[in-house]
């Protein structure tokens, strides 16, 4: 999970990350629950230049839960060999509160559901003093992750292009150390 604020460049991130997995020769499958089409074409664009070529980079506008929508993705996942899956973000996909642990164990019950891929997902920021160790809502976003990150973006911004610098911060990791920011 990549948690932060909004406007912290989550989903920006999210889709280089998707960019440079897929030029890595991944399939992978972007599956967006808060922005248009459209906007991640302008973002795909700002990245990558004018008319980007990325045949193995697939996306889906999402509007369901992701519980609901297992049968379909493993599908899409099955036919386009999809090795890697985004989700932003799982306030919107988990079909309920994310603050009700049952909404967090839902929705990693159809993560695991789609099979063994990769996959990361986007999280807004605890707005607790703490809002910056664990992402919004029920202790079992968390507990389910293999690895959290948190996202901050600096308050330095460039006037005239609007880029700005964002830092992630490892906060858990199941399988190893935490890495360096």
């Amino acid at each position: 999970i990549w948690f932060g604020d909004g406007g912290c460049g989550k989903s920006y991130l999210s889709l280089y990350a998707a960019i440079d997995l897929a030029q890595s020769g991944h399939n992978v499958l972007y599956c967006d629950w808060e922005f248009a089409s459209e906007d991640h074409a302008q973002r795909l664009r700002q990245i990558c230049g004018p008319v980007p070529a990325i045949p193995n980079l697939f996306y889906r506008r999402c509007q369901r839960p992701l519980a609901n929508d297992v049968s379909f993705l493993k599908q899409a996942i099955h036919q386009h060999k999809i090795s890697f899956l985004i989700c932003d973000s799982v306030g919107f996909a988990c079909g309920g509160a994310p603050e009700d642990s049952d909404s967090a164990l839902k929705y990693f019950a159809a993560v695991r559901a789609l099979g063994s891929i990769g996959s990361l997902h986007i999280a807004h920021i605890n707005k607790s003093e703490q809002g910056d160790q664990k992402p919004f809502g029920s202790v079992f976003w968390s507990n389910g992750a293999r690895s959290i990150w948190f996202v901050k973006r600096s308050d330095v911004e460039s006037g005239e292009t609007g880029d700005f610098t964002s830092a992630l911060y490892h906060r858990k990791a199941n399988t190893g150390r935490l890495q360096r920011a």
